[in-house]
């Protein structure tokens, strides 16, 4: 009937999640350069954790994203229901940038009679590693045997534990003198 109000009443409690921000023990966090590190790289714990660019961004990061040196890093994570933590986690990122070996001798020289290897190359610098190409990933051995106008590549390792980005380049010259001649194949004293 129009104007009448219900004797019996419905009941409807409403409940509001709150949901935590994910968790680190690492609010400063640290990589090498060379690593490439990314947002897939942060730690942090939780469930389905999105990072942001602020505070307050709306739009997360793609985990593909490069991290930056210096920068701040905000996380939430979600619950089951889809509920997204209203307050964010904090991280402060730091990248590492070895610097590269150095030497007065670009040019290194050696005699074929000394049969060089890599472990006769010389730069200044700690942990240096040596390698074929300005790019490659694996290391030469000591053991090899350098080869008359090919160019190294060094890196230098430091206390930090990352390896240096760019490279030294080190060309090496091998000179093979002629054995001497004669014209007197016999010869005779007395």
């Amino acid at each position: 009937v129009s104007g009448c109000e219900s004797v019996s009443r419905l009941m409807v409690t409403a409940v509001i999640q709150t949901i935590l921000p994910p968790t680190t023990s690492q609010a400063n966090q640290t990589f090498c350069e060379i690593e490439n590190p990314t947002i897939a790289n942060l730690t942090a714990s939780g469930t389905s954790i999105l990072w942001y660019d602020s505070e307050t961004s709306a739009s997360p990061l793609a985990s593909t994203d490069t991290l930056v040196d210096g920068e701040d890093y905000w996380a939430t994570q979600t619950n089951a229901l889809g509920c997204e933590s209203s307050t964010r986690l904090v991280v402060t990122v730091t990248i590492l940038n070895e610097v590269p070996p150095t030497t007065t001798e670009t040019t290194q020289t050696f005699c074929e009679i000394e049969k060089a290897t890599v472990a006769n190359l010389s730069a200044n610098g700690n942990s240096i590693l040596w390698y074929d190409t300005e790019t490659s990933t694996t290391p030469l051995n000591d053991t090899d045997a350098l080869i008359n106008g090919e160019d190294y590549w060094a890196s230098q390792t430091g206390s930090n534990s990352c390896e240096s980005v760019s490279r030294l380049k080190i060309n090496v010259t091998i000179f093979s003198p002629l054995p001497p001649t004669t014209s007197a194949s016999t010869q005779s004293f007395c």
